[in-house]
């Protein structure tokens, strides 16, 4: 029998107090891999998702790991040109789209392990409420953004810019020590 060790800090999963397997280093390794669009548009997808779909019905709501595994599914099968081709609300829509596919088929895979079904031990009733409210949402998506999206998008090209003069300085500091 062939056993694998890793060390402490690299172990392949960790177990939660129910028993789930977690993949905090390899999740985390890939979050670190997406890129700027990608990272925005999660984070939208993400946004919509917790203000929207994380209802409460029969004691139990859809897992947060629900919109991550979508995402890790949607930057696996899409290709570069997805992610620079398209605007935020297209890519979001498309996140969206793919949540609804899993609800509908009543399946969806375990990144890491894809035989497992995280939404297997789901109420019938969320499930239909979930892709009854995704539906609305999917026909106007803008409409359930969250509005400090506009304000991030504002923000994030504010500190573009400033990084751009931060580097400018440095630049022209480097070239007065030359002197």
């Amino acid at each position: 029998m062939a056993v694998t060790l890793f060390p402490r800090h690299l172990q392949v999963e960790t177990k939660t107090t129910n028993g789930d397997c977690r993949f905090l280093w390899q999740k985390k390794k890939l979050a670190e891999n997406r890129n700027p669009v990608q990272k925005e548009s999660y984070f939208v997808a993400k946004a919509i998702f917790y203000a929207h779909l994380k209802m409460e019905i029969e004691g139990q709501r859809l897992p947060s790991y629900a919109i991550k595994t979508v995402m890790m599914w949607v930057c696996e099968e899409q290709p570069d040109s997805f992610w620079e081709d398209n605007n935020l609300e297209d890519i979001v829509g498309a996140i969206l789209e793919k949540l609804e596919v899993y609800l509908k088929a009543g399946t969806l895979p375990h990144y890491f392990i894809p035989e497992i079904n995280i939404l297997e031990t789901m109420p019938e009733l969320l499930i239909r409420e979930s892709k009854e409210k995704l539906s609305e949402i999917k026909k106007k998506p803008r409409d359930f953004m969250p509005s400090y999206v506009s304000a991030i998008q504002a923000f994030a090209t504010t500190l573009s810019e400033k990084m751009e003069q931060g580097l400018q300085l440095v630049q022209l500091f480097a070239n007065f020590v030359k002197l």
